[in-house]
């Protein structure tokens, strides 16, 4: 057996220690990991500060979702956190509002129907079709607009706004929303496409209710357990002690060297001419300024796409393809890594006596978002100590508001 395989992974955050988790899961002692965290501690954003009164304000993410999250709830029972998961309470989850007009509308299928209307559903399959490709990409607003009219196009700008922090004008349809894509490049309409997407469902549906009868399905590892059953129970999760819980106990599950407050500076890359050669990664303690080199076989970078072009445009390729420049390939990619649009988001959080703060009863819920068309400053609310009831002390509300913009 040869010698184990040494990878580092640039950035301590819930992506770089799950990168490590797996690598230590999939590839055990034949693969040593070092992480490189420039800040004091890991979970990057996803961190958790606690308050006076047995409460908390988030600094990044508050909650995860149990339908697109059933990774996040494996890693959760993996880590060993099965039991400091909060669920959400189920009635306040599913009340969502939107800010159209200067009042609250709660989301739900009959308000999304008054918002498009009747006429330009009926409508909607003689619009004429538009393919979807690579080169022919639509943004979300574009796509809504054309097909259902500007009522769908603001929905859903409020939605992706919350989502993303992007701009509906600016997020691609093919991306964002690939289905409704497929469905007008397969059938021509997003509507008549639905209908067929749901007859093949209830016909695959009753296919694999016949097939269980007499084909007995693979069995479920603990993991995948725990997940499905967690999904049932609750639709939006977080921890007992605030989602920053979650990256200390990946982080104390990671089996390999955890370098805090040291950032790298550049890298040495030996490129084509010297494949088999390692990576040198220089590094630097913010505590110390002392630079240390790491020799690695394998590079993860979980770093934000300009922190990651400033590593780039420092480092040093000691060969390229035929025809290139080293120089010039790493400016190239830091270019493109530099051309990335990102959203930049800020959140304040409030922690208020409830009889200071009170919140009409028709209008509870897990929060509400703000299209850009009604020109407010923030992006949206979250009513926190309504959706996680358990986690605020008696006579206490708790809201984030969140601010930001794409960049």
């Amino acid at each position: 057996m040869g010698e184990p395989q040494h990878v580092v992974v640039l950035g301590g955050g819930l992506g770089g220690l799950a990168a490590a988790y797996y690598l230590n899961q999939t590839f055990g002692d034949a693969v040593n990991v070092t992480i490189v965290e420039a800040d004091g501690q890991f979970g990057g954003w996803c961190r958790t500060k606690p308050q006076v009164g047995d409460t908390w304000f988030e600094m990044g993410p508050r909650s995860f979702r149990g339908a697109n999250g059933e990774e996040t709830l494996k890693l959760v029972h993996q880590v060993g956190l099965d039991n400091a998961l909060l669920f959400a309470d189920k009635k306040m989850a599913r009340a969502r509002f939107v800010f159209l007009q200067g009042k609250l509308v709660k989301l739900g299928p009959f308000a999304a129907l008054r918002r498009i209307g009747l006429w330009n559903i009926l409508c909607e399959p003689f619009v004429r079709q538009r393919r979807h490709t690579e080169d022919n990409d639509e943004s979300v607003f574009a796509f809504a607009e054309r097909r259902f009219g500007t009522g769908l196009a603001t929905l859903l700008s409020a939605l992706l706004t919350g989502i993303y922090a992007g701009d509906a004008n600016q997020l691609s349809v093919q991306s964002v929303l690939p289905l409704l894509a497929d469905l007008e490049n397969k059938y021509g309409s997003v509507v008549l496409g639905a209908f067929g997407f749901l007859f093949k469902m209830i016909g695959g549906g009753l296919w694999a209710a016949v097939k269980r009868l007499w084909v007995r399905p693979p069995p479920l590892s603990a993991a995948e357990a725990f997940a499905k059953k967690m999904k049932r129970q609750s639709a939006v999760f977080t921890f007992k002690a605030g989602m920053g819980q979650l990256p200390q106990q990946l982080a104390e599950s990671v089996q390999g060297q955890k370098l805090l407050t040291c950032s790298v500076k550049f890298l040495e890359v030996p490129g084509p001419a010297s494949e088999n050669h390692p990576v040198t990664v220089h590094v630097q303690s913010a505590s110390s300024h002392v630079s240390s080199n790491l020799r690695a076989d394998h590079v993860i970078s979980t770093l934000p796409s300009w922190a990651l072009a400033e590593v780039l445009q420092a480092s040093h390729l000691c060969s390229a393809a035929e025809g290139k420049k080293p120089e010039d390939v790493l400016l190239e990619c830091a270019s493109v890594l530099n051309s990335v649009p990102f959203s930049s988001v800020a959140v304040v959080s409030l922690a208020l006596r409830a009889t200071q703060c009170p919140w009409p009863a028709h209008q509870q819920g897990f929060g509400y978002l703000i299209p850009p068309s009604e020109g407010q400053a923030i992006l949206g609310c979250l009513m926190e100590s309504l959706t996680f009831p358990a986690a605020q002390p008696d006579g206490i509300t708790r809201v984030t508001a969140m601010i930001g913009k794409e960049q």
